[in-house]
């Protein structure tokens, strides 16, 4: 299994893959190919829709797998997490919560100071203002210009598609950034070319 541009991942007995198909109009995000021989069990999206409707705990499970995949692969490829030793991500990871988030949520609010800083794990965002619209997807970052700069939102962010975001809350940021300089280093430049 392999992300556009990172390493292979190998998958074994058991393990579970095409978990991102909980998500409404969710966009493959990997490349699966076989090593030789396999057997598979392949669950429809419409039989998963019906079986997780019938049986709420799979959802829970399957969730649960989304969830831990995306996180990993964030703290493995997104520059505000990869300064790190392993071990430092594995406690950063902590401070940040897994939500997922509905189309039409607003997360920022022009004019509004941000509640939180989220990175983009799955879906889709659309950042407007000025009069221009533009796709966030895997891997964005929001919030942090407000939380940075200590001002409003210069637009509005909304979700486009049933998204997986990691969110750490405003009250958590300067904790956060003062025991990790060089996360508040990559933010402040992301906040100074963002507009």
């Amino acid at each position: 299994m392999r992300r556009a541009g990172q390493r292979a991942v190998e998958l074994g007995e058991g393990e579970v893959l095409g978990e991102s198909a909980l998500l409404q109009d969710a966009e493959r995000s990997t490349d699966v190919r076989a090593r030789g021989h396999f057997v598979a069990l392949r669950v429809a999206k419409p039989a998963l829709d019906r079986l997780v409707a019938k049986h709420p705990a799979v959802w829970d499970v399957l969730f649960g797998l989304l969830a831990r995949r995306l996180v990993v692969n964030a703290f493995e490829t997104s520059p505000l997490f990869v300064p790190f030793e392993p071990r430092t991500r594995v406690e950063i990871a902590r401070a940040f919560e897994v939500r997922r988030a509905r189309v039409g949520t607003q997360l920022l609010e022009k004019g509004k100071k941000g509640d939180a800083l989220y990175v983009v794990l799955s879906g889709v965002l659309e950042a407007t203002g000025d009069g221009r619209t533009e796709r966030l997807v895997h891997g964005a970052v929001v919030g942090h210009d407000t939380l940075v700069m200590r001002a409003p939102a210069t637009r509005d962010v909304t979700v486009a598609t049933e998204s997986m975001l990691l969110r750490l809350p405003a009250a958590k940021f300067s904790a956060f950034v003062t025991e990790y300089p060089p996360a508040l280093a990559h933010l402040a430049e992301l906040a100074s070319t963002s507009g």
